[in-house]
Order: C-alpha cells, then structure tokens, then sequence
C-alpha cells in the first residue's frame, strides 16, 4: 500500500534472532508494502538506527538485553514515529496494552493481526493526533510497577481523553457503539461494542448485569429484588439485571461485601 506516494519505512528493534526472522518473512507476505530500514537488538542500538533512518514505523519489542523498550519511547519524547509493539507479555500487560489504545503483537505473530494492526496504523495516519498521553498511560503502569491501571484511553474525533476509570459509573451498548457514563452526569460515546469494553473494564470490578449494561460495582447504590430485579446506581439510574445475569451478579455482590 503506497501512503503519501512512498512506501512505509519500517524498524524491528527485536533481540529474538527467530522472532526476528518470522517478522520479516510476516511482513514480506503482507498485502502493505513496508520497507525495513534497519533492525536493531537493544535499546542503544534502537535509537541509533531511528535516528539515523528516520522510519515511519517501529516493531518494538518490550523485553530488550539492556532494558525496557519504552525507554526508547521515552528518549524521543514524544516520538515522531508510529510504534506496534511485539510482546509475549502476560495478560495483565495485554490489558494495559488495551487501556492505552495501542497496538501490539503477541508473539508468535499471526499474519491476519499483522495486518489488522499495520490497516489500524494507515487509518491512523488519515487523523494524525499525538499519540504520547497513549504511551503516558502504559509507561505509568511499567514505572510503579503494578498490575493495575487507573485510567483509561477513550478516542474520540480530534484524538483522545484521558479519564479515571473510577469515573465511570456505567457502560450502555448502543449495538456497535458504547455509551459510556460518568459521575459528573457526561457520557462519551465510543464506535466500539460494549464486550470489547467487557473485556477492559472487567478487572476493575465492573459486571455485565444485562446485555445492554456493565456497570462499575463501586457505583451500586441499591439492590432491589423482584421478577425484574433492578440496581439502582450512585447517579440514581435504575437499571434492569436480566434473569441471566443475576446469579453471577449477586455472588458478585457478596464477595465484594466480605
């Protein structure tokens, strides 16, 4: 694919001489046509070759022999250059891979998510936004260290917003769409289903009660039984639970009333 009447100049910052090697033969079989400037194996030599190529993609690989790959995100600061990361990180990382709204690639790579991600980096260049605060909330996760992220990357027209995930109240499927709901009576509404949302909010302790609503449980203000069981929230929204949610709803509730 010609972006701009050039080709995609291309990195690999990647240590693995396998993974290396399954990457160029991945990309060289991909329907875009990315020319690979240069490959690097550690943060020193990464920064090098960007430096002096100037590409308009970096493959970064997280786990480097001289630390860890987002050093070198942090020493372009922000970087003028589009990354996908390749990881075998655990699922917990994988999360805040989500959180953040960047692209990545689990490794072994796969030629279909290959190319999914390199469609997402073309289309992202038709709205170029600075992609740093996206970077911001994955290096704050790395620095403290821990296996929990606070905030959450939300795209809307001109770029991003930044908001708490403590903020959400609620999540509304609006069929390929999801509203989403905050304390200070706003709502963003985001062109993503609500089970890709699921899958994000869902070690934050937020539950799907219906097939149209994932809800926040630090937000469940009361419960009120009955044939339609209903929750009513800390904004005072009434919501419905469907007979289908309800039982995995309310072992839910107990355990995070113990």
């Amino acid at each position: 694919l010609i972006m701009n009447n050039k080709v995609i100049k291309a990195v690999i910052i990647e240590d693995e001489i396998n993974a290396l090697e399954a990457l160029l033969i991945r990309l060289k079989n991909s329907v875009f046509n990315i020319d690979i400037v240069g490959t690097a194996d550690s943060i020193n030599k990464g920064i090098e070759i960007i430096e002096s190529c100037n590409p308009d993609l970096v493959f970064l690989d997280i786990e480097l022999p001289d630390g860890n790959g987002f050093e070198i995100i942090d020493h372009f600061n922000p970087p003028d250059f589009d990354v996908i990361f390749t990881t075998a990180f655990n699922q917990y990382a994988i999360k805040a891979f989500k959180v953040s709204a960047l692209d990545y690639l689990l490794k072994p790579i796969d030629g279909t998510e290959l190319n999914n991600a390199l469609q997402k980096y073309i289309e992202r260049q038709s709205k170029p936004v600075n992609s740093n605060s996206r970077f911001q909330v994955f290096t704050d996760f790395f620095s403290k260290n821990k296996n929990v992220v606070n905030k959450i990357v939300l795209p809307n027209v001109n770029g991003f917003d930044i908001v708490e995930i403590s903020e959400i109240i609620y999540c509304c499927s609006d069929r390929n769409y999801t509203e989403v709901h905050f304390c200070n009576k706003t709502k963003h509404i985001i062109s993503l289903p609500l089970k890709h949302i699921e899958e994000i909010l869902t070690p934050f302790e937020f539950i799907r009660i219906h097939n149209s609503f994932l809800i926040n449980m630090s937000h469940i203000k009361k419960y009120i039984k009955g044939k339609i069981a209903k929750v009513v929230l800390t904004n005072d929204i009434v919501l419905n639970v469907s007979q289908v949610n309800r039982n995995n709803f309310l072992e839910f509730l107990l355990k995070a009333h113990k």
